[in-house]
């Protein structure tokens, strides 16, 4: 078991690889809500092991991007 700021990164890292697949931009917004809360939460509480190194993700810039990537988009 790994300290939370450690297992956060690949959570975080996996999580982005499914929203790119998600069907509509309000559930695309609730996962980077999601997100950013349990970053939040480990930056609040992490006692052991490394700092968390993850700031809250910028959710228009993941909108825009998960835009982009809709087939058709361009």
């Amino acid at each position: 078991m790994l300290p939370p700021a450690l297992e956060l990164l690949p959570k975080v890292e996996s999580e982005l690889a499914r929203i790119w697949a998600l069907p509509t931009e309000s559930e695309v917004r609730s996962r980077i809500l999601a997100l950013n809360a349990e970053i939040a939460k480990v930056n609040r509480t992490a006692t052991e092991g490394p700092p968390t190194r993850l700031a809250p993700l910028e959710v228009e810039g993941i909108v825009a991007e998960w835009r982009a990537r809709r087939p058709g988009s361009r």
